[in-house]
């Protein structure tokens, strides 16, 4: 019999000390705690009271929320949860949130490349427990692994892209180094959703605030001295990367700048790490048909984030 009970944050860290990817540990959380009327570190004990696993939440109103203020959240488990033990987790975690008032639970978990079965276990368990999949996210990753060979099996359209702006003597590729830098990189990105008519979410203060608990690099494209393309990534794991954002400025596009950057990213990347997960290409469930179409001609793999929730 799995019980699932509240701890203070102190307590979760020390019993669940690695958190499965960085949104779930409890340094992230402490920074963004008041974006929640109440942060709660749940933990999930099997008979003999010992801990297998745990959850943090944000409780806003009469709901329990996993993520509040990230792109994804779920749980966390000292080791591969068997079918059984996910099936009676998620059971405790409805029996805590009725005994709290809680009328509904939201839950979005990582996108599979974060822990390919693991996912799926839970998304079935979840689903067997009564939770309703609220929509399906697409993501878009690139693994690493295949970067030595990537010119040659990339579509042909981007291969011509990339080498124009290989060749092009007056762009440049360079990894911000001072806060100033990752500002302008910022202000890039401001420009670009202005021009494109799409929302941007996170503040510099805000990503500053994440960025002292999860390691974000950022990037800029130079034509000549200007800047014309930036991205901006978090390390989520250790062999992960995730873009929180990237873009171009319009006036700039016919020098393929997206192609060069995203080839650039790359190349930067395929030592450090395993998987760049380049992010959602769709927003509640909608797809952004031209999102999907960029992604996958650059040599992209979609996968799938779940959101799921049930009412208490």
């Amino acid at each position: 019999m799995i019980q699932c009970h509240a701890v203070s944050k102190d307590v979760y860290h020390k019993l669940l000390p690695k958190a499965a990817h960085a949104y779930n540990s409890t340094a992230f959380h402490q920074r963004h705690q008041h974006l929640a009327e109440e942060v709660i570190y749940l933990v999930f004990e099997d008979a003999d009271s010992k801990v297998v696993g745990g959850i943090i939440m944000g409780k806003k109103k009469d709901a329990l929320l996993s993520p509040y203020s990230a792109p994804f959240g779920g749980f966390t488990f000292l080791k591969v949860p068997s079918t059984s033990l996910l099936q009676d987790c998620i059971q405790a975690l409805r029996l805590f949130a009725k005994s709290q008032s809680i009328s509904i639970i939201n839950i979005t978990l990582p996108p599979s490349i974060y822990s390919t079965s693991h996912s799926s276990m839970i998304k079935e368990a979840l689903t067997y427990n009564g939770f309703q999949i609220t929509y399906t996210d697409i993501n878009h990753s690139f693994s690493l692994n295949s970067f030595q060979h990537y010119l040659k099996k990339v579509a042909k359209g981007v291969r011509k892209n990339i080498l124009k702006g290989v060749r092009n003597p007056n762009l440049s590729f360079y990894k911000c180094i001072s806060q100033q830098d990752c500002y302008q990189a910022y202000q890039i990105i401001q420009e670009n959703r202005k021009q494109n008519d799409y929302p941007l979410r996170l503040s510099w203060e805000a990503l500053c605030n994440s960025s002292e608990v999860i390691p974000m690099d950022c990037f800029l494209v130079y034509y000549e001295s200007i800047p014309i393309a930036a991205a901006i990534i978090f390390q989520v794991t250790s062999q992960i990367a995730q873009v929180i954002y990237w873009g171009d400025l319009k006036e700039y596009r016919h020098l393929y700048t997206m192609n060069y950057l995203s080839y650039q990213l790359f190349e930067y990347y395929q030592d450090k790490i395993t998987i760049l997960d380049i992010g959602p290409s769709s927003e509640h469930g909608i797809p952004d048909e031209g999102l999907c179409t960029f992604k996958e001609r650059i040599g992209c793999d979609a996968t799938e984030k779940w959101t799921l929730n049930i009412l208490v």
